[in-house]
């Protein structure tokens, strides 16, 4: 399913491949070198380690290191294929796409296990049920905003140490609060800053 998204060009895969390149076991150079070859995927719909050359502040060496690594640990493949006899060097993502497939339901799994224990947990410390109207922007601080199950309890614990008004509005402030705070501390990996300065 994700091949035939990114091949028809509705798939984000710069984007999806930042976010999963730990989970796929890839560090940062070869995630960027991927996405450069998807691109140029994309757009030639072959793959050309002198395009990849020209694209990246690499040396040659090491990107025929990552591009053959990639391949030996199964992100693509590379085939030949015959028309009237003619033999044409073809590629597939095929590999890559089911890992991220497996990883993308391994994660919705783990996300509705989370959305209900945060349910519980918070309708436990407001004592009722939540309404739709809150179990929604619960789901929404989950799913959407990417909140975990542990920033929204520390969140709620916060709030009820500071005597507060259990509310979806004082959550929605705690949690804004602490995602500056992790911001403000957090900074990219030093491989990715690097890697960018060299764009």
């Amino acid at each position: 399913m994700l091949e035939e998204l990114f091949k028809k060009g509705y798939l984000e895969y710069e984007k999806v491949m930042l976010d999963y390149a730990k989970p796929l076991g890839l560090n940062a150079e070869e995630a960027f070198v991927l996405i450069k070859i998807l691109d140029n995927y994309i757009y030639s719909g072959t793959l050309s380690l002198d395009e990849l050359q020209n694209q990246l502040l690499m040396a040659s060496s090491k990107i025929d290191k990552i591009v053959a690594s990639l391949m030996e640990r199964g992100y693509y493949e590379v085939y030949l294929s015959y028309d009237n006899g003619k033999g044409i060097e073809c590629i597939s993502f095929k590999p890559l796409f089911e890992r991220l497939e497996k990883l993308l339901n391994q994660n919705t799994e783990l996300d509705l296990y989370d959305i209900e224990k945060a349910n519980q947990y918070v309708s436990s410390k407001m004592n009722r049920v939540l309404t739709a109207n809150e179990l929604e922007i619960l789901q929404g601080f989950m799913v959407e905003d990417h909140y975990t199950y542990e920033q929204i309890v520390s969140a709620v614990d916060s709030i009820v140490a500071g005597k507060k008004l259990l509310s979806m509005r004082t959550l929605t402030v705690a949690l804004a609060n602490h995602k500056q705070e992790v911001s403000v501390s957090k900074e990219a990996p030093k491989v990715f800053k690097d890697f960018l300065s060299r764009l």
